[in-house]
């Protein structure tokens, strides 16, 4: 990946990245992302391809997952692209409809 190898070429070494693909169950999601962001990290998020026209604006998009939110048993992910952010259904986003998903990419 381009951003590790920055890491490694200004000396920064313990920062580690892993992909965590779309093609993994979304309660895994959901742990990785309420780990990642309780810790302070935002988690890069590329979405390739969705049958659901709400996310029309979000595919073969990069954006950052910035928070989430826990409401009546629903997880919400809190992203930020196009200057603004917004609240999505994250078992929403996550049922693409199609093989190809994208996925997240974790930082340790």
């Amino acid at each position: 990946m381009g951003a590790q190898e920055y890491f490694n070429d200004v000396g920064e070494m313990d920062l580690h990245m892993s992909g965590f693909p779309g093609e993994k169950k979304a309660d895994k999601a959901v742990k990785e992302i309420s780990s990642q962001i309780d810790n302070g990290i935002p988690i890069p998020y590329l979405l390739l391809k969705h049958k659901n026209p709400t996310f029309k604006d979000f595919t073969w998009h990069w954006f950052l997952i910035i928070g989430y939110e826990e409401f009546e048993k629903e997880f919400y992910i809190k992203v930020a692209t196009y200057g603004n952010f917004h609240l999505l259904s994250l078992n929403d986003l996550w049922a693409t409809g199609f093989r190809e998903k994208g996925g997240m990419i974790i930082i340790h």
